[in-house]
């Protein structure tokens, strides 16, 4: 397989691609689509499931994204609530 690869790599201006290439991107894609940890450790060969989610099992930005923006969101409150509080209260009257 290689002998085919990694002329069109060169060919496409793509450096370092083999075999391996695919196998791992299929298996991220897989995990990324919801493939069962399991299975896919299954379909791969490995014989634990823990190598195959070492190797494969990768957090993208974008699955970051919402857990970050999640807690951003909640300090923003708490820094408003904070400044809030802090307003000058002179002129105010009390009853």
């Amino acid at each position: 397989m290689n002998r085919h690869v990694k002329p069109a790599a060169k060919k496409a201006g793509v450096a370092s691609l083999n075999w391996h290439s695919f196998r791992h991107s299929f298996a991220v894609n897989q995990r990324r689509e919801g493939t069962h940890p399991k299975v896919l450790s299954a379909m791969l060969g490995h014989s634990r499931v823990q190598l195959a989610m070492d190797v494969y099992d990768h957090v993208n930005v974008e699955e970051l994204r919402a857990p970050l923006e999640k807690l951003l969101r909640s300090y923003c409150e708490i820094e408003s609530a904070r400044s809030v509080a802090l307003i000058p209260m002179s002129g105010l009257r009390h009853r």
